[in-house]
C-alpha cells in the first residue's frame, strides 16, 4: 500500500470512530460538569432567574466520588511479581523490588488514582507511559501521562473487552 492510501484509510477510520463516539464524548463532558455542580439546564436557570429565584444545586454526587476515590487510595497494594516455580523465588523478589522502585520514581500510584477518579466520573480513562529525558539524557525516567478518554479513538465495532479484536 502506498503512503497516501494508508493515510486516507487512517483518516477514514478516525472520522468513523469520532462520529460513532461523539454522543459518548458529549455525555462525558456533561458527567464532569455534573460532578462539579453544574446540574441545572441553562434554560431552567434562566426561567428561575426571571422569576427572581436562584437555582440551588445540592451536589450529592461529588461527596460520593470523593468517598470512593478515598477508599481506592487507602486500599492500594504494592506491585508484586510471583514466581512460576520454587527456583524463580529470587528472580521474583528482584522483579518485585524493581517494580516498587519504578512505581516510586515514576509516581504511578498518583496517576492511577487520577485515572480511577476520571473513570468513576465518566466511565473511561487512560494512562500512557513515556520516557522523560529531562534529568537523565541517556536512560531517561519512566513517567505516566493521564489521557482524557476523548483523546483516545477506539474501534467502535470492538467486541472484546481488551480490544484485541
Amino acid at each position: 500500500m502506498s503512503e497516501l492510501t494508508i493515510l486516507q484509510k487512517v483518516y477514514k477510520d478516525l472520522k468513523y470512530s469520532s462520529q460513532r463516539f461523539s454522543k459518548l464524548f458529549t455525555e462525558m463532558d456533561n458527567d464532569f460538569k455534573f460532578v462539579q455542580g453544574e446540574q441545572w439546564e441553562k434554560e431552567d436557570v434562566e426561567t428561575l432567574r426571571k422569576q427572581g429565584v436562584k437555582a440551588l444545586a445540592i451536589n450529592k454526587v461529588k461527596p460520593i466520588i470523593k468517598l470512593i476515590t478515598g477508599i481506592e487510595r487507602q486500599s492500594k497494594s504494592d506491585f508484586v511479581a510471583f514466581p512460576e516455580g520454587k527456583e524463580d523465588g529470587l528472580v521474583a523478589e528482584i522483579a518485585t523490588r524493581l517494580l516498587k522502585n519504578v512505581s516510586k520514581t515514576s509516581d504511578v500510584q498518583r496517576k492511577l488514582s487520577d485515572q480511577f477518579k476520571n473513570g468513576a466520573i465518566c466511565g473511561a480513562a487512560f494512562l500512557e507511559p513515556y520516557i522523560d529525558y529531562t534529568t537523565d539524557l541517556i536512560n531517561g525516567d519512566l513517567k505516566w501521562k493521564k489521557i482524557s478518554a476523548k483523546d483516545v479513538y477506539l474501534d467502535p465495532d470492538f467486541k472484546e473487552y481488551d480490544l484485541s479484536d
